[in-house]
């Protein structure tokens, strides 16, 4: 089954981090998207503010699978 979501380049998601999937440096993109992680002290969707956790930032470069 192919991806059914399409992305334009430069679009920005944003994962909470699981801490149970280990260490957030071994964290790896999937093919066509760039990641890095942040502990943002407000909710990177609803802007509420938010106690210390992971998140992933991740930015799609186009680069198909």
């Amino acid at each position: 089954m192919k991806n059914p979501y399409l992305y334009e380049p430069g679009t920005v998601r944003w994962r909470r981090f699981n801490s149970s999937e280990g260490d957030v440096r071994g964290y790896r993109p999937p093919k066509g998207w760039d990641a890095e992680a942040d502990t943002p002290e407000y909710h990177p969707i609803t802007g509420r503010p938010i106690r210390y956790q992971w998140w992933i930032k991740e930015t799609f470069t186009g680069e198909t699978p």
